[in-house]
């Protein structure tokens, strides 16, 4: 009910702009798309403290999908209005959507309403060398195949990985991930794209009427993006700023990235630099950069990427103390009889997760991970 009443204000607001020839009927469309991936992953990790870290050795066997859906109407003047909602395969056994949101595209760009990334990281390249969606993309594979742990009091606990510096350079500002928000994606001008959006706080549709959210609020960014050729050379670039409030008097939470990448005779080369600042407490606060180099040749793409992420240990805000994460993949794959969409991978690489300090502050070990994964994976794209 709640997206039928937003379709509806929104087709209202596109009648009385003077969007809709009234009395005429649009074109509808409703496409879908999507992936499934499957690995076969062997983990072996070594620590030099603390328990539980042989529960990361081993097999491993790991899947995920998403279907997309995007239903929209064409009106008789061009302009596009629908929505994409994108479905987890993968999930607690409740259904789970990623992105939804309703979109208003035409000749001057495309506005969207709803839950999805901030236009920075919507618009960011990454760097090359990673099978499938990449490695250190939101932090998914390197989470799947390698837990990225850390001790609290003895046990091992999972570290957040996903829009933060440790894991990625696909950043969220204050780590907060799809929020519910407003965002514009500009036309191609002279190969420039801009972007930006707006997020009134960490809020979702399961609580519309918070005004705000009580710890901070007011979340926006800005984006550019640069894709061209020259003498046969693809360069493709991008720069992103966010910023937003918080009620800690202490804190001014931003966000910024940078990538760059370059493509020719079938070989790619790029990287990209993130880097959170003036989050409360520094809970987030860190940098992270990635690097990577690819090659294809007929069926065959061959990658090396490299990622180093460093932030604030959560454990120990306001002293300074810091985890880290440095991993290193090579990584091949291969079309299945010549069918682009068909792929399967094979990889192994390095991981290694560092504390400064342990979990009982300065003067005791930090709580270090180190190990070697290989495996292979399948994935199929529609």
């Amino acid at each position: 009910m709640y997206r039928t009443t937003n379709a509806i204000a929104l087709a209202t607001a596109a009648s009385v702009l003077g969007w809709v020839d009234q009395g005429r009927a649009g074109e509808v469309d409703l496409s879908f798309g999507g992936y499934a991936d499957a690995f076969l992953a062997y983990t072996g990790m070594d620590a030099n403290t603390g328990t539980g870290a042989d529960d990361g050795d081993g097999i491993k066997i790991l899947s995920d999908a998403e279907v997309f859906f995007l239903p929209s109407i064409t009106l008789d003047n061009g302009i596009r209005i629908g929505a994409n909602i994108q479905l987890e395969g993968e999930s607690d056994g409740n259904l789970e959507a990623d992105d939804t949101y309703l979109f208003i595209k035409g000749s001057f760009g495309e506005v969207q309403f709803g839950t999805g990334d901030s236009a920075s990281t919507h618009m960011q390249y990454g760097a090359p060398g990673s099978f499938g969606f990449g490695f250190h993309r939101q932090g998914n594979e390197v989470a799947r195949a390698f837990p990225i742990v850390g001790m609290q009091s003895g046990v091992f606990r999972a570290e957040q990985v996903t829009g933060v510096p440790l894991g990625t350079t696909y950043l969220e500002n204050d780590g907060r991930d799809r929020r519910v928000g407003l965002r514009y994606l500009s036309p191609q001008f002279a190969g420039f794209t801009f972007g930006a959006s707006y997020q009134r706080d960490d809020s979702t549709n399961a609580d519309p009427l918070r005004s705000c959210d009580p710890t901070a609020c007011d979340y926006w960014d800005v984006a550019l993006r640069y894709a061209g050729e020259f003498g046969g050379v693809r360069v493709a670039a991008g720069i992103g700023y966010g910023q937003g409030n918080t009620n800690d008097p202490g804190a001014d939470p931003q966000v910024f990235r940078f990538d760059l990448g370059v493509k020719k005779d079938g070989w790619a080369i790029g990287g990209a630099y993130a880097e959170q600042s003036g989050s409360s407490g520094g809970a987030f606060d860190g940098s992270s950069f990635e690097v990577g180099v690819e090659r294809q040749q007929g069926p065959w793409t061959l990658g090396l990427n490299h990622f180093s992420g460093r932030m604030i240990d959560w454990r120990h805000i306001g002293f300074g103390p810091r985890i880290s994460l440095t991993s290193t993949y090579f990584t091949a794959e291969r079309e299945i009889e010549g069918h682009e969409n068909a792929r399967l991978g094979a990889f192994v690489g390095w991981t290694c997760y560092d504390e400064d300090v342990g979990d009982a502050g300065f003067g005791t070990p930090g709580d270090d991970l180190s190990g070697l994964v290989v495996g292979l994976g399948v994935r199929i794209s529609f």
